[in-house]
């Protein structure tokens, strides 16, 4: 009864938040855990070798584990993509850690990418960002992003 319960709960956040969906889970007096998404949303066009935020999700005070997931569409030749999970919006963060990504080669096809999965720690509402960046020549990129977080007990 207790595990069906729990579902249900999960079930009616997740309901409750079209835009986020939030999922409780515990058992047996365990301490629950949180999983929170964006979904996958639109950035829209970007220009050329200038970081843009494609996702944000706000962690709540505890430990997380952040990842995500970009899709770059070009209309001409993509020759760098990276991206990274930060706490900053637009910007990616100033050393390389386990969320980033990078590529460089030349390109016209449609190319996904995993942003590693990073854990935070903290004590405030926290937003944090997928942040990506193309290189490209040609007409446009679009880029597509989710991201998601997994409390930790």
């Amino acid at each position: 009864m207790r595990k069906l319960l729990s579902l249900s709960l999960a079930f009616l956040l997740a309901l409750a938040t079209p835009a986020l969906a939030i999922i409780a889970q515990g058992n047996n007096g365990a301490p629950a855990t949180l999983t929170l998404t964006s979904g996958f949303t639109s950035a829209g066009t970007f220009t050329s070798a200038t970081p843009k935020t494609c996702a944000t999700i706000t962690l709540k005070p505890g430990n997380w584990v952040v990842w995500g997931i970009a899709q770059f569409a070009p209309s001409g030749t993509m020759t760098v993509l990276q991206g990274a999970i930060n706490t900053t919006t637009n910007t990616l963060p100033g050393t390389v850690d386990e969320s980033w990504f990078l590529d460089q080669f030349s390109t016209t096809v449609n190319q996904i990418r995993p942003f590693g999965a990073k854990v935070y720690t903290v004590t405030v509402d926290t937003p944090v960002y997928a942040v990506a960046n193309v290189t490209w020549t040609g007409t446009s990129v679009t880029v597509s992003c989710s991201i998601s977080a997994h409390s930790l007990p």
